[in-house]
């Protein structure tokens, strides 16, 4: 199953980004296919599997999304496809996930259909801002304004974590994350190394 790539903290200056909300919980696969709809769930590295604290994921996702998306996935042709998701709660944070079951939830935030790559973000919103993703910021070029207002959490629709920017530059995805400076603070208070904050970071 495909596995979601990390995201690098570089990026073109003078590019026009699709900014998204970047929620703090942890990251969900899911594999669809036309023969068999939704039947393979993972973590960001392994698959799920019955007693895992995150399995409760898959039943938020079949819930609210697995109809949907699959009347998106057959109109459209797809034989395959991997979905991403975010399953957070209201005070998860860095992975950790504190609260009852009954208020966590899970979040499309991206999709990739088999062999093409994750969708670009004009796509991903013309294909699935019907359904609940992440908050849409909209376009903006990431001047020094821009991250410095970001990384102080002074920037309006960004919760406590950051952004996810995207943009498409000769037909390829391209994605970037600012991160607010006191999620990083709370972070490294967290972490026994600075290897390990690098790493979670």
């Amino acid at each position: 199953m495909k596995t979601y790539p990390s995201i690098p903290t570089q990026f073109q200056p003078e590019t026009a980004y699709h900014v998204f909300d970047k929620l703090d919980g942890s990251n969900i696969r899911a594999e669809w296919t036309a023969k068999a709809g939704f039947d393979r769930f993972g973590t960001r590295r392994l698959l799920l599997s019955e007693g895992d604290p995150l399995a409760p994921s898959r039943d938020l996702i079949l819930e609210k999304y697995a109809a949907a998306l699959e009347t998106v996935f057959r109109r459209d042709g797809y034989q395959k496809a991997t979905c991403f998701f975010e399953y957070v709660g209201p005070n998860s944070f860095a992975g950790n996930h504190p609260d009852p079951l009954e208020r966590m939830d899970a979040i499309l935030f991206d999709v990739n259909p088999h062999r093409r790559g994750i969708l670009g973000p004009k796509e991903f919103l013309n294909l699935f801002g019907h359904l609940q993703i992440p908050s849409y910021i909209g376009e903006h070029t990431l001047d020094d304004g821009f991250v410095e207002s970001v990384q102080a959490g002074k920037f309006e629709g960004v919760t406590n974590e950051g952004v996810v920017c995207k943009a498409v530059l000769k037909n390829r995805l391209k994605m970037t994350k600012v991160k607010s400076r006191a999620w990083l603070n709370r972070l490294r208070t967290e972490c026994d190394s600075e290897d390990e904050f690098v790493r979670r970071a």
